[in-house]
């Protein structure tokens, strides 16, 4: 998924996309959104799908180091990195 939401806008800078709102405006209005939402309603691993039983378990069996993984938080964001 990372993918694809990488590309697609990559695609659209080549193709020569004429953004109508500013990379700034956009940045700026999508922070104020973030800062007026429960910290459990964005993408912290605190909510949400993140801490489904079936997450949780997937997590516990890549704590258990079945696959090595790195486990990290910046500014109250806990992130999973997993490779073999």
């Amino acid at each position: 998924m990372a993918g694809v939401n990488a590309i697609a806008p990559a695609n659209m800078a080549l193709a020569g996309y004429d953004k109508v709102i500013p990379l700034e405006e956009t940045l700026s209005a999508m922070r104020e959104v973030g800062d007026l939402m429960h910290s459990k309603l964005r993408c912290t691993g605190l909510g949400g799908l993140s801490v489904t039983p079936i997450s949780k378990k997937i997590y516990d069996e890549l704590k258990q180091n079945k696959t090595k993984v790195i486990i990290y938080k910046k500014q109250n964001i806990l992130g999973v990195v997993s490779y073999e």
